[in-house]
């Protein structure tokens, strides 16, 4: 399980967001995503256009991006946490709902 840790300084105010990554072996990269860049959703091949350039720890694989952290160009950060319970799935997809891989999520609000 992995740890989500916030810190104000005293001195400016400055805040700084980190975490511990509780993995048995960390596979996580530098990963920078362009505005504009075109990406798929593993759940059902859609493309999705990034809005925002977008810099974190995790994967890139061709036309997939898997995020675990990352800011975006206007600041707003973003941690995927891992848990063992607590998701409530989608049995059935809609037309009207965005549906992502679970992992993809984070990436998606950044972007």
């Amino acid at each position: 399980m992995c740890t989500s840790i916030f810190q104000i300084g005293q001195v400016d105010g400055a805040h700084v967001l980190s975490r511990t990554m509780d993995w048995p072996q960390l596979g996580a990269h530098p990963v920078f995503v362009p505005r504009n860049f075109t990406w798929h959703s593993v759940y059902d091949d859609k493309a999705y256009v990034t809005k925002y350039a977008t810099l974190g720890s995790g994967h890139q694989h061709a036309r997939r991006i898997d995020m675990s952290d990352g800011v975006n160009e206007f600041g707003l950060a973003v941690q995927k946490l891992t848990f063992t319970n607590g998701s409530e799935l989608v049995e059935e997809p809609g037309e009207d709902k965005i549906h992502l891989a679970p992992f993809e999520l984070s990436f998606f609000l950044l972007s």
